[in-house]
């Protein structure tokens, strides 16, 4: 049985941990040396994930179009929406949900996708069209790799040109 104390001693030491990265991006050192950075979670509550979209001022949610997938995308939607409840200004800007691996021949993923277009909250933040399930893109992140990047593939592979257009939209929606 946890006391009282117990628990707010350790609410406490998660709400530090979730502080940290914040606290260290902002230092002076991180933000004369760095123009952007990309913090990559896994898309499941945790105080790493909270500690990330504490620091971050903005927010890119890919997901597959899968079962699962889709309640991790809805796990990181709650988190944007919560941290943006804690936060006076600069809210936590949500750039997009971008659906990967997308195989339009499946009626499943097709479902799915257009029940995410149909939320309220989330529909105009989904990125068109989907990132398809191209081989390229499993073959291009496997260790050994080679070329180790799609962006070192010749620029006429239609994953390099796919993911090329993505990261125009997202560069587009941060900096804009």
């Amino acid at each position: 049985m946890t006391t009282f104390l117990e628990q707010v001693e350790r609410s406490s030491i998660q709400e530090a941990v979730v502080e940290h990265m914040r606290a260290m991006l902002s230092m002076d050192y991180y933000q004369e040396e760095f123009d952007l950075v990309i913090i990559d979670t896994p898309p499941q509550t945790s105080a790493l994930t909270a500690s990330a979209a504490r620091a971050a001022t903005h927010l890119l949610i890919p997901t597959e179009m899968q079962e699962d997938s889709v309640a991790g995308m809805a796990d990181m939607a709650q988190l944007w929406q919560a941290e943006n409840q804690m936060r006076q200004e600069a809210k936590l800007q949500l750039i997009g949900i971008l659906a990967t691996k997308y195989d339009p021949q499946s009626a499943a993923q097709r479902r799915t996708l257009d029940q995410i277009v149909q939320n309220e909250i989330l529909g105009d933040k989904l990125i068109h069209p989907p990132m398809r399930y191209l081989q390229t893109y499993a073959n291009s992140s496997a260790t050994y790799a080679n070329p180790r990047s799609l962006f070192e593939m010749h620029e006429n592979t239609p994953a390099r040109a796919e993911a090329e257009q993505f990261c125009k939209i997202i560069f587009e929606r941060i900096f804009s």
